[in-house]
């Protein structure tokens, strides 16, 4: 079934909403040959007790204060690098590193927070901040971090801004699900403990099922003192926007 969209032809997908690709503006520019380099590492952890792969992104010119950008759901760095690496080699953005954490099939399990910690999630939790973080930084490390996620990607990049906010400079979480809803702060409520924290930038489709959530929560972070900003899509629950 066809829906109108701002006149522009779109499918449904269960609940979701992607543009028909005929009108989906795809001129996004990027390199054909990364002038940086990309690899992924494969890192053993003790938390998880097994291993899990990391692909970084690297600019051609590097210095100790470049920002890095950690990703949940990484595996999409081998994607971005290419549009990162043509707007850096352009001038357009300073050198920024990329490192994106893969996922596993516990996903859903490592990125939420239930009412009781569960094993998974806190093992999880570990990982990023005792293993991944060492691993990728060097002693000369003087830069700032910052954490990308989508959806339930979001929902730990918030949860990681907000009990560890001396961590990252600013969050960004599009489409954040779980976590933040109404439901799961019944069960499980967000305090705001510290007294600092990041900025948070966040984003969500006018027709995803969380919109409302997001807009409760950021006027959350608002009666709080928390810097942020949001932006809201013409879109449902879509990666092409993320």
């Amino acid at each position: 079934k066809k829906i109108k969209l701002n006149q522009k032809a779109a499918v449904t997908e269960r609940s979701r909403f992607v543009w028909d690709p005929q009108n989906r503006n795809t001129n996004f520019l990027k390199n054909d040959v990364i002038v940086g380099s990309l690899k992924t590492d494969t890192l053993k952890s003790k938390y998880l007790q097994t291993e899990r792969q990391l692909t970084i992104y690297t600019p051609k010119e590097v210095c100790s204060d470049m920002p890095y950008i950690y990703f949940t759901d990484g595996s999409i760095v081998k994607y971005y690098a290419s549009y990162v690496d043509r707007l850096i080699s352009m001038n357009i953005i300073k050198p920024v590193k990329l490192i994106g954490i893969h996922s596993s099939y516990s996903r859903y399990e490592e990125y939420i927070q239930g009412k009781k910690e569960g094993e998974i999630f806190v093992n999880h939790e570990n990982f990023i901040f005792n293993e991944v973080l060492n691993h990728v930084e060097n002693d000369d490390f003087n830069g700032k971090r910052y954490m990308y996620g989508f959806s339930n990607g979001a929902a730990f990049c918030v949860y990681a801004g907000l009990n560890h906010p001396k961590v990252f400079e600013e969050i960004i979480a599009l489409s954040t699900v779980n976590y933040i809803s109404s439901f799961a702060q019944w069960l499980n409520p967000i305090t705001f403990n510290h007294p600092d924290y990041p900025t948070f930038y966040m984003g969500a489709g006018i027709y995803e099922n969380c919109i409302n959530d997001n807009i409760q929560f950021v006027n959350q972070l608002k009666e709080n003192d928390i810097e942020v900003s949001f932006k809201n899509f013409i879109s449902g629950h879509d990666s092409f926007v993320w």
